[in-house]
């Protein structure tokens, strides 16, 4: 399954930068890594992680 989202200029070129750090390919790359970890994060609310990359994105005029 593929889905595409909308993030901001300032989250993108911050995704941007570590995707050369890590000598990734593309940009999905980096983001699927990123997400991936992210998911995997031990927390008891994991939700939270979430709802916080959410509100930041809505910060951020997403």
């Amino acid at each position: 399954m593929t889905t595409t989202v909308t993030i901001s200029d300032d989250l993108a070129a911050r995704l941007e930068a570590r995707r050369v750090k890590a000598g990734l390919a593309t940009l999905d790359q980096a983001a699927e890594a990123l997400i991936a970890l992210g998911l995997s994060a031990d927390d008891a609310d994991e939700g939270s992680d979430v709802r916080a990359l959410v509100e930041e994105a809505e910060a951020d005029g997403c």
